[in-house]
């Protein structure tokens, strides 16, 4: 087998591809420790778990999660790489990113618990369940789907907080 043919087997997956899967997997693995691991997952109140989960993945994915795959692969939106974009930025510009991508990941878990709220609203009145039934309970698997459904929706928002002069460099070459 020749050399073109063994990197065609590596790289069947695009870039975007493979931090799309990571990123499933990160969610489902911060849902699993939060709800499984700790207190929050037995409590009553759904707040405290929607309010820690938020934090926790706001704060991986800034500090954790975007480093190493902008790092590792070459992410690209609309065409354009985004990796010159992500590194080459002002203090503010990056301030404002980040608190950006904080923001995003918080509102993916809002809505992706409303949308596990509605469902069991309308599951329980389908069955004629007493109200308070929970049908639909949290697991990593379906919240690291639908959290990252939402995230792809989220970042089809187009960002005030970029940077044009890279990003035409980024164009022309």
């Amino acid at each position: 087998m020749n050399q073109d043919n063994k990197k065609r087997k590596h790289n069947r997956l695009k870039d975007n591809t493979k931090v799309l899967i990571f990123r499933l997997w990160m969610a489902g693995a911060v849902y699993f420790f939060l709800a499984f691991g700790s207190s929050l997952g037995q409590s009553l109140s759904g707040i405290d778990l929607i309010f820690m989960l938020s934090i926790a993945l706001g704060f991986l994915t800034i500090l954790v999660f975007n480093p190493i795959m902008y790092a590792m692969y070459d992410i690209s939106k609309n065409g354009i790489i985004m990796n010159d974009l992500y590194k080459h930025h002002t203090v503010m510009q990056g301030v404002l990113m980040k608190l950006a991508e904080f923001i995003k990941s918080s509102l993916s878990v809002v809505t992706t618990s409303a949308s596990y709220y509605i469902c069991n609203i309308l599951l329980t009145n389908i069955t004629n369940s007493p109200d308070g039934t929970i049908l639909l309970k949290g697991e990593p698997i379906l919240f690291a789907v639908i959290y990252t459904a939402f995230y792809q929706l989220f970042s089809l928002i187009p960002s005030p907080f970029r940077n044009t002069k890279i990003e035409e460099k980024s164009i022309k070459e």
